[in-house]
């Protein structure tokens, strides 16, 4: 079993950690993961691809509008998300990025307030990860796709 672990930022209550110089949040009750790093920054260090240009989701006190890309490939540690989907919006969320808990699925994740600590626990060396933006119905969870 490889475990891969973060210091928690102690200005938060909440699990945040460092990612590409920016604090994420690990958020347990998003269905997938958010973003609002620029579309520039996306295209340019990610390689990303814009796939649904201006849709909505429900969150974050309401709806919030933006964008949905794939991203060649993003890291949390050693584990690899390939052709990783993500919203990118300009709105304020609160932070850069959000992970979504489906990110970690299959993942024991331990997380300690106490030690500002949280280990992720991967079997079988298993780092190439895939997100999940669908629920077991096989159901977009982005909504209001137009365009």
């Amino acid at each position: 079993m490889k475990e891969i672990s973060f210091k928690l930022n102690p200005d938060y209550i909440r699990p945040v950690i460092r990612l590409y110089g920016l604090d994420a949040l690990i958020d347990t009750g998003a269905k997938f993961p958010v973003t609002t790093i620029s579309k520039e920054i996306l295209v340019n260090n990610f390689n990303a691809k814009c796939i649904v240009p201006e849709t909505q989701i429900n969150g974050f006190g309401g709806n919030c509008t933006g964008a949905v890309y794939e991203l060649e490939s993003f890291h949390v540690g050693d584990l690899i998300f390939p052709r990783m989907t993500i919203f990118q919006t300009d709105e304020d969320i609160g932070f850069p990025l959000i992970l979504s808990a489906g990110m970690f699925d299959g993942l024991d994740v331990v997380l300690s307030f106490n030690q500002k600590t949280i280990l992720f626990q991967v079997p079988d060396n298993q780092l190439v990860r895939n997100q999940h933006v669908k629920d077991s119905d096989g159901n977009v969870w982005i909504l209001n796709a137009s365009k």
